[in-house]
């Protein structure tokens, strides 16, 4: 078998974020069963996955797309999927140079936009598309953030006529993935979870009476500081009205230090920025805090935590894709409000037994459900029919 892999936008080799993770755990599940020529809009990648060829390398910019004569076209036919995606000439060039002297079973790449921009409808019969950070859902996150009715009711109306046009697209397609169960679609797909990229055992419980919480993300995106923001000023009070001695380390790159400071004016809250070794971060603490609150996509950062063996408080948007697996009140808490968050974390801050219990089963079930060889497994299945 041979697969063109395609990643229009990531280093497919690197895996610096959770995007880039999986788009190496998908080329490397690829890999296990088939041969693999990569394509991709960077510079100078070079494989260290045998079996995979890199067969183009050079660094492709997308122009800028936007302004008001823009949104306006995108209203003019909506039912038509380049209505709202872009596709760039010189990346759809390559790709078509490429398959007129090439023969491949399969075309895989990541997030519908990222196809389209490619022009990889014209090959959708052998099209594999992994859809993250489904469209329908960003412009949903959109319209929730909007500041203006009319803007509110712009991305409603986008997002009802993506679903329907994306569903077209998926209803062609060889086969398409998603991290989110409830998300799947009818034809040709199935449930591919976001997993830990790296493989550890869970770290020992040893820390009695540790009143540390932790959170890690990237805080440059913009879910990540809404999330932590609202935290700190709502939830964090409450937590320490209760534990007195309660401590929040906040880790992950940063825009710039004027934020920094703004959030460390609070007591007990440390931001510590981008950390290489993450092992140490999380020895520091027992229990980790995950307030998400808009976005499209599923948060690895849950399962990478219970993986280390912690215990895990999750606002309910932060769950999203992980709810088939993960059940609320045994591997993890879910918080459906401020209150409900403020009290989760408390009860397992003052209680030991609790906090080793849920942490367990949480770092148990991310063994069973969230492993390497089972994400390999889905993606050798639905291919290899």
């Amino acid at each position: 078998m041979k697969i063109l892999y395609i990643s229009s936008h990531f280093n497919p080799f690197e895996y610096n974020t959770g995007s880039a993770q999986r788009y190496n755990l998908l080329l490397r599940a690829c890999a296990e069963f088939a041969e693999v020529d990569v394509v991709t809009f960077n510079d100078d990648v070079v494989s260290d996955i045998p079996g995979c060829n890199v067969i183009y390398s050079k660094e492709s910019t997308l122009p800028e797309v936007g302004g008001r004569l823009y949104r306006f076209k995108r209203l003019l036919r909506p039912w038509n999927p380049y209505s709202f995606f872009h596709k760039d000439k010189n990346r759809s060039a390559v790709i078509e140079s490429i398959l007129k002297t090439e023969e491949y079973d399969f075309i895989v790449t990541r997030y519908i936009p990222r196809a389209l921009e490619c022009g990889l409808l014209q090959y959708i019969d052998k099209l594999v598309i992994d859809v993250d950070d489904h469209p329908m859902d960003v412009m949903l996150t959109y319209s929730k953030n909007a500041k203006t009715s009319r803007a509110r009711k712009y991305y409603k109306f986008l997002s009802r006529w993506m679903q329907y046009s994306i569903n077209k697209i998926l209803k062609k397609a060889h086969y398409s993935f998603f991290p989110n169960a409830n998300q799947v679609y009818a034809h040709h797909s199935v449930y591919l979870p976001n997993i830990p990229y790296f493989e550890t055992d869970a770290l020992p419980y040893t820390l009695t009476n540790n009143h540390t919480l932790l959170f890690i993300g990237d805080l440059r995106y913009e879910p990540n500081i809404i999330g932590i923001e609202h935290f700190v000023d709502n939830v964090f009070p409450m937590i320490r009205k209760r534990v007195l001695d309660a401590r929040l380390l906040i880790a992950g790159r940063y825009r710039d230090d004027d934020w920094r400071k703004k959030i460390e004016q609070n007591d007990n809250i440390e931001v510590l920025g981008f950390v290489k070794e993450l092992i140490p971060i999380y020895e520091r603490a027992n229990v980790c805090v995950v307030p998400i609150y808009s976005g499209a996509g599923t948060n690895i950062k849950v399962l990478e935590a219970l993986q280390m063996g912690r215990a895990c408080v999750v606002s309910e948007e932060g769950t999203r894709g992980f709810t088939s697996n993960l059940k609320n009140g045994r591997d993890y808490y879910v918080a459906y409000n401020d209150q409900e968050f403020a009290n989760s974390v408390i009860n397992l801050l003052l209680d030991d037994n609790l906090c080793k219990k849920i942490a367990t089963n949480g770092a148990n079930t991310v063994r069973k459900y969230y492993s390497r060889q089972y994400f390999y497994s889905i993606v050798k299945k639905a291919l290899c029919k």
